[in-house]
Parts: C-alpha cells; sequence; structure tokens
C-alpha cells in the first residue's frame, strides 16, 4: 500500500482484514513522507514500512527508486491510498493490471483536485468515491467500485467530505477483498467478474 498521509483508508483495509479474515495481506506500506502517520499504523500492525522521499530529487530518480523498491517486494496488488504522487507511465507499465486508487467522486466525473469543493459549486445530488484501476491517464481506467450518497439539503461541504471518507472506508477494503478472492479480476485494464457475465463496477450505497 502507497501513502503520503493520516493513512485512514490503510487503517480500514487492516482493519476489514482481521475483522473478516479477508485472503489478502498487507505486505508492506511504502511512504513518499517520512513524517506520514500511516507509518506508524503499519508499525503497530507489524507491517512491513519502507521510505522512498519525494522531496529535493527528480521525477524520473523518484520513479526510479520506488519502482526497485516495488520490483524487490513482488506484490499481487499495489494500493494507491492516499498516495499524493503521480505514478510515471515507466512505473505502470512495470505493473500492468496491478495497481489501484481510490478517488473522492463517481468518475469520471471530476478527475483531479477539489473534487467536493466543484461538486458543490455545480449543485450536484449525488456524491461518492470510486476504486479505478490505475493507467497512464490520470483518473482515467477503468472504474471497479462506486460508493454513492445522496447530497441532502442541508449538507455542507464538511459534511459531504465526512460522508465520503466514510464511505471510502467500506468500499477499498470489500474492493480488495473481492480481487483477493478473484471474484473480480482486472486483466488487460479491463475489470471482469468471475464468471465473464456479470459486469462491474460494484455499487454500495450509502445506508
Amino acid at each position: 500500500i502507497l501513502i503520503s498521509g493520516n493513512g485512514t483508508n490503510l487503517q480500514a483495509i487492516i482493519d476489514h482484514q482481521k475483522t473478516h479474515q479477508s485472503l489478502y495481506e498487507v505486505d508492506a506500506v511504502i511512504s513518499n513522507n517520512p513524517d506520514a502517520f500511516g507509518l506508524t499504523r503499519a508499525k503497530q500492525e507489524n507491517i512491513k514500512t519502507f521510505v522512498t522521499p519525494s522531496k529535493n530529487i527528480t521525477k524520473d530518480l523518484f520513479s526510479t527508486q520506488l519502482c526497485q523498491l516495488v520490483s524487490a517486494l513482488n506484490p499481487d496488488l499495489i494500493v494507491l491510498a492516499g498516495f499524493m504522487k503521480i505514478l510515471s507511465p515507466a512505473f505502470i507499465k512495470s505493473f500492468p493490471d496491478k495497481i489501484i486508487n481510490i478517488h473522492p467522486s463517481l468518475l469520471p466525473k471530476y478527475k483531479g483536485l477539489r473534487t467536493h469543493e466543484r461538486v458543490m459549486e455545480n449543485n450536484e445530488k449525488i456524491h461518492g468515491a470510486t476504486v479505478h484501476h490505475v493507467t497512464e491517464e490520470l483518473d482515467a481506467g477503468e472504474i471497479i467500485g462506486q460508493f454513492i450518497f445522496k447530497i441532502e439539503n442541508n449538507d455542507n461541504l464538511d459534511m459531504i467530505i465526512k460522508k465520503v471518507h466514510q464511505g471510502e472506508r467500506l468500499l477499498f477494503p470489500k474492493i480488495i477483498e473481492m480481487l483477493s478472492n478473484q471474484s473480480i479480476k482486472i486483466e488487460d485494464g479491463k475489470v471482469i467478474s468471475q464468471s465473464n457475465e456479470i459486469k462491474v463496477p460494484i455499487n454500495l450505497l450509502a445506508p
């Protein structure tokens, strides 16, 4: 799992694995930020941690160092959980069909930054979060699953951000579990179900 900050989604993924006896195991946590609290969370769970600093270094060198580290770990899945660096095309090509990300909007709407503010500015009626396959184009890989909720008339910016965060912590572990038991798969950039008949995304509606 790659992180840059507090690691709340990381904690949700760890907790889900323990409480649901899921097939996946968090083997290592990597951060580009040596002060990320998510590293402390991982250490408390006896998970290996690594830091690959992104400051005062060229993008190419950072990408090379990160790629070497991840290659040595040889993961089945690479999870971006609040990783605030854009991965290089070379890194993404090195791990085809293995990288997933969570984005705080209902993709393909609102790629990039300031998603919540843009949702409010455009008076959207629904909002949520998306887990998607990572490609070289930012926030453009195939959608694996989404958490969706209705924006109420009295919701303000802080309230919808809180709802998105709550949804992310439900959605992300569930998608990782489904990938680990192969009820859904990523093949050649396409997301398919085990039967090849039922097309994802999986929608998780807020209570």
